[in-house]
């Protein structure tokens, strides 16, 4: 069932994704849902699920966890919230307000963390989100926010991000 649904739903979270990566990584990578791959003694195909992900300056496939870190850390973000925008838009008119992340770009570099606010930015307009609540140990990404919410002895501080 769960293959099915996958399958069904691929092209159109696909297309999410991609929409969210546009731009990022000067828009070379592109990914779409493998849900068959061929047997070993080359007759068939058996079902199988992997996220492939292109490099279209390079016009080569790799599956998603052969991308180096930081390319791992987006590319795997955007396909999360391409399901949770996909997956929001297919309820009977019950409509989410805020996106909720935790923790999913500590490791990333100054400019991926930029590149990683700008797919947040992205994905609360493709998802008509009000707001993005997200949970961030790394410096370089919640100076972007525009509010940071930091608890501190057991209070919660309101401070203007960098981004207003």
């Amino acid at each position: 069932i769960q293959l099915c649904e996958i399958q069904s739903a691929g092209t159109g979270v696909s297309a999410l994704v991609n929409d969210l990566l546009e731009g990022c990584f000067d828009n070379k990578f592109e990914v779409h849902f493998r849900t068959q791959r061929p047997k070993a003694d080359g007759r068939g195909f058996v079902d199988d699920f992997d996220i492939a992900v292109r490099n279209k300056t390079l016009d080569r496939t790799c599956l998603v966890d052969e991308l180096s870190g930081g390319q791992f850390v987006l590319v795997n973000e955007a396909v999360n919230l391409g399901i949770a925008i996909y997956n929001m838009r297919q309820g009977d008119g019950v409509r989410h307000e805020t996106l909720f992340r935790d923790e999913t770009v500590g490791a990333l570099d100054t400019k991926n963390a930029r590149e990683y606010i700008r797919m947040l930015r992205h994905a609360m307009e493709l998802g008509g989100f009000h707001q993005v609540i997200f949970i961030c140990h790394a410096p370089q990404v919640w100076e972007m926010a525009d509010r940071v919410l930091r608890v501190q002895n057991g209070q919660v501080l309101v401070e203007a991000g960098g981004h207003e």
